[in-house]
């Protein structure tokens, strides 16, 4: 999808087509909920982290959302309502070291590979 970012940083923008729009439509899925109510989120990585920064709470999985999503993705973040997860900036000569730090488990939030 194309959409336009605006003055969002272009390495959280990165992360918003893929675990934004993919929590933003699970979310989607299970409301409303009160505050409250307990939801069940398997596995904690990427996707759980971004999950938190939606509602703090956890959410149960889903099937990636569509362009408008996306769209609403991006205008949350515009918003300064949806903060950006941690960003490691790797220069994309390093995509094998970047890889290696995922297999080691040694990545929080996302690596954004840069020209």
């Amino acid at each position: 999808f194309l959409v336009d970012v605006g003055a969002i940083d272009p390495a959280f923008a990165a992360t918003l087509a893929c675990s934004g729009i993919t929590v933003y439509s699970a979310i989607k899925k299970v409301m409303p909920l009160r505050p409250d109510e307990p939801v069940v989120l398997f596995g904690a990585g990427g996707l759980g982290l971004a999950s938190m920064t939606f509602r703090p709470r956890t959410i149960q999985g889903s099937v990636t959302g569509a362009p408008s999503d996306l769209r609403d993705v991006v205008a949350l973040a515009q918003s300064g309502k949806l903060r950006p997860i941690p960003i490691t900036r790797m220069p994309k000569a390093q995509a094998n070291q970047a890889l290696h730090l995922v297999e080691e488990g040694r990545v929080s939030g996302r690596i954004v590979l840069e020209s």
